[in-house]
């Protein structure tokens, strides 16, 4: 007798490991995890344009690091974190065909799938994992660069009142004008 009921408490072990072990992996999954880690990435395509195109463009990081260079239109894997609650900042540097330099700054922004991490992620999530990552941060889908169109130049004709010219009398001038 002894030994059935030693039997049957192994069996409803089992059944309890069975049920337990794919719950307890979730829980810590969720207790582990962030939402913006696993909604969203801490790495961002970044599609830079110009107007005109053909820039030649060069992407500087927080450092003054170039991360990138290469001619527009062109796509640009960023990280959207540097560091511990930190999001990025860049610096792209365009220059056009004619000779024209512009300067136009991409930062990051908090992802609202961070906000989840309240609801889904908790609180290892919130403080911890998704700022260690930079998932808690987003960068813009694009930016273009605009150059200004280059200054016609245009030739300009002098007129001069000459002998010839006829002048108005003070009395021709209508009073409205």
């Amino acid at each position: 007798m002894r030994y059935l009921n030693r039997g049957c408490l192994c069996f409803w072990n089992e059944k309890i490991k069975h049920f337990l072990s794919p719950l307890l992996t979730i829980t810590l999954l969720l207790l582990l995890s962030g939402c913006a880690s696993i909604v969203s990435d801490s790495q961002y395509p970044v599609s830079i344009n110009s107007n005109p195109p053909g820039a030649q463009v060069s992407v500087l990081d927080e450092a003054g690091a170039v991360v990138f260079t290469g001619k527009t239109p062109t796509i640009v894997t960023l990280k959207s974190g540097t560091s511990y609650f930190n999001g990025a900042d860049y610096q792209i540097i365009a220059k056009s065909a004619d000779g024209q330099e512009r300067r136009e700054s991409l930062s990051s922004s908090v992802d609202g799938w961070y906000v989840g991490n309240l609801g889904f992620g908790g609180l290892i999530g919130f403080l911890i994992v998704d700022p260690l990552t930079g998932a808690m941060y987003k960068l813009p889908d694009s930016k273009t660069i605009h150059f200004s169109s280059p200054v016609e130049q245009r030739e300009v004709k002098a007129i001069s009142k000459g002998p010839s010219a006829p002048e108005a009398k003070a009395d021709e001038v209508s009073a409205g004008a």
